[in-house]
């Protein structure tokens, strides 16, 4: 068995901006202002407490972070590396699925309030999404029939 380096050109390239760099673009801005509005701003109450399970784990500025981080992965990743197109929708899909979790395990095991589920299904339904997405072709990839 052989190993070989890989040239340092095949991890500095850029793919070309297909469809998936838009779709992941825009997801990125939309975790990068996400985690920006929780860096920057006061949560309201209620807020605090349906997200009570994720803020005994770190502070809502921690988690904006975290969300920013997310974004920039999601932004880095619409064009980086070149062998792998679809790595963000990892990132972006598992934030979500994780931030979901948190708003529904908080009402079955912290007594949040219940409205809580609604956030906790929002961001269910956002990490089932990027996940979908993930398993589509770009437009010119695909094959037609006829």
């Amino acid at each position: 068995m052989t190993f070989t380096m890989p040239t340092p050109r095949r991890w500095t390239a850029l793919r070309p901006w297909r469809r998936h760099s838009l779709v992941l673009t825009l997801g990125g801005f939309i975790y990068l202002s996400v985690g920006m509005v929780y860096l920057g701003t006061d949560a309201p109450p209620s807020r605090n407490r349906s997200l009570e399970l994720a803020l005994n784990v770190a502070p809502l500025q921690v988690w904006g972070l975290v969300w920013i981080a997310a974004g920039i992965a999601g932004l880095i990743s619409a064009r980086w590396p070149p062998a792998s197109e679809k790595w963000g929708y990892t990132v972006m899909s598992s934030l979500a699925a994780l931030w979901g979790s948190g708003y529904a395990l908080g009402v079955l095991f912290l007594d949040t309030p219940d409205q809580a589920l609604s956030g906790g299904a929002v961001w269910t339904l956002v990490a089932v999404l990027w996940w979908g997405i993930s398993g589509l072709e770009n437009p010119g990839r695909v094959m037609r029939e006829g």
